[in-house]
């Protein structure tokens, strides 16, 4: 029984190995793609979404790198470079956020609402009556002017709209024929 446990953990341990060194073949390859030409030969070829990407990819890339590097020698003070990780993250974040941007909830606040609502009625509801001043006014001035109509009689309606004052002849139409019949 113990080569049968000794066999399948060293046969797990294998696989692990071959899953690191593939792992590590694979990060070569980015490696050597990345550095294969300078950087700002490649950045100019992109568009600026493309290339703000890269440039947050290469820094992400050297704070991994760093990190990686000064665990493996027993750094233990780390703060800083985990605060330029973090740096570089909401840098990504940002450029994800301008390319696809969140869609903006709609919901209501009702805290809010209450309070806009609350603020613009008036303290003491007994002055304000059945309905709101601007209304109120409005529904006043219909009704006089109703009234106003109603007083007036067909005697004061202008048939001459030259005529405002109601007299005769004193438009200027009536002016032209008087100068046309006098030339005659």
């Amino acid at each position: 029984m113990t080569t049968t446990k000794g066999s399948d953990l060293l046969s797990h341990v294998k696989k692990l190995v071959d899953d690191a060194t593939n792992d590590f073949s694979e990060v070569e390859n980015i490696i050597d793609t990345l550095t294969a030409q300078p950087l700002s030969v490649t950045a100019a070829k992109l568009g600026p979404v493309e290339r703000a990407r890269l440039y947050a990819l290469y820094a992400h890339y050297f704070n991994s790198l760093s990190s990686l590097y000064l665990e493996l020698h027993g750094e233990e003070d780390l703060e800083e470079l985990k605060l330029q990780v973090n740096r570089v993250q909401e840098c990504s974040d940002k450029i994800t956020n301008t390319v696809n941007p969140p869609q903006p909830k709609l919901t209501v606040d009702r805290e809010a609402a209450s309070r806009f609502i609350k603020h613009n009625l008036p303290k003491d509801r007994s002055k304000q009556g059945r309905g709101s001043n601007r209304f109120d006014d409005d529904a006043e001035r219909k009704e006089q002017n109703e009234k106003e109509l109603d007083q007036i009689s067909p005697q004061h309606i202008i048939f001459d709209k030259d005529n405002r004052d109601g007299e005769e002849g004193s438009g200027s139409r009536s002016r032209k024929r008087k100068k046309r019949h006098n030339r005659k």
